[in-house]
């Protein structure tokens, strides 16, 4: 199911019938468990690229909302020679 605003006291209804509380939720790494590692799945057959390219070696993280799959943008990144990652660390 697509995110929604219709759909966040359900989700919440899920997590706590599951969980003690959202804290715990996240506790357990469920976001890094099943949301966080899609930049380590993406390969490209790409083998000659453009080092003029903006992207080029550029590392690039998505944040926010996206006009399409993250999963498709980050490939896009990948097949121009740039580099992704799934979050921002200090």
């Amino acid at each position: 199911m697509p995110y929604n605003k219709r759909s966040i006291p359900s989700y919440k209804n899920e997590i706590l019938s599951k969980y003690n509380s959202v804290e715990d939720f996240y506790k357990q790494n469920w976001f890094q468990k099943y949301q966080g590692n899609i930049a380590k799945s993406i390969t490209t057959q790409n083998t000659e690229f453009n080092e003029d390219d903006f992207f080029y070696n550029k590392l690039c993280v998505f944040t926010g909302s996206l006009t399409m799959q993250r999963k498709e943008a980050m490939q896009k990144i990948i097949d121009l020679g740039g580099k992704v990652a799934d979050n921002l660390r200090k």
